[in-house]
């Protein structure tokens, strides 16, 4: 049985994956020469997939695996790459691809990976140093502005204390298996430091993952991460 699960939407967990693969890899070149490396090949489409089996890495796809079922009835092999759903195959001695000799992982693309990138200020603040030119109400007004460039609405704003929450963005996207889910993006701010003003912002990503129950997301859409960028040029510059 064949399943489509969340993306590995994380570059930096893969990269600790592939790292381990390469590790199980070696390890299985250099290991007890009696091992009988016959074994299935596990192939994925997406090649390159980080294998695991049993949450065990083995390596990235093409990868040979001699299963062992006297240690339970059923395992379970995941394939992950980034950009892409993980696709699992829970697999018993009796799985005609085992008697076979090759297991095929397919795995689906997330349209929501394409739409978004990785950010420092994904869920965690981060400074916005303010040129000791402007005043405060010069810096206030920059960060307004470019709050309200982006977002469609502002929910919360206190001058006093430089916060600022927006309105979420929100689109939609679709799960191979599980269908339509949700990622959502706004950005909070506030003042660090008020003489002379420093600003400190965030930008908080979910995903409800099909489910109404919404989850840290550990990327943002290409507008958010635009939309630092030019609040770091509004307020590192003087014009």
């Amino acid at each position: 049985m064949i399943c489509a699960h969340k993306s590995l939407v994380n570059s930096a967990s893969f990269r600790c994956l592939r790292a381990a693969a390469l590790f199980a890899c070696l390890s299985a070149l250099v290991g007890c020469q009696t091992h009988n490396v016959a074994g299935t090949a596990i192939v994925s489409e997406p090649s390159g997939a980080a294998i695991s089996v049993n949450n065990a890495i083995i390596g990235l796809s093409p990868v040979l695996h001699e299963f062992d079922f006297s240690l339970g009835r059923s395992q379970t092999i995941t394939a992950s790459v980034p950009g892409y759903f993980d696709t699992v195959m829970k697999v018993t001695s009796s799985t005609p691809d085992i008697n076979h000799g090759k297991i095929k992982l397919i795995l689906h693309a997330d349209s929501a990976y394409s739409r978004t990138v990785e950010s420092d200020a994904a869920n965690h603040w981060i400074t916005v140093p303010v040129d000791p030119r402007y005043t405060s109400d010069d810096a206030w007004r920059r960060v307004v502005d470019a709050v309200s460039g982006r977002y469609t609405g502002i929910e919360t704003m206190d001058k006093e204390s430089g916060y600022i929450r927006s309105s979420s963005a929100i689109e939609t996207f679709q799960h191979p298996q599980f269908g339509p889910y949700r990622v959502r993006t706004r950005v909070v701010t506030a003042l660090s430091q008020a003489h002379p003003p420093m600003y400190k912002v965030k930008l908080v990503a979910e995903t409800d993952g099909g489910r109404d129950q919404w989850a840290p997301y550990d990327r943002v859409f290409t507008e958010d991460a635009a939309f630092i960028e030019e609040l770091l040029i509004r307020l590192s510059e003087k014009q």
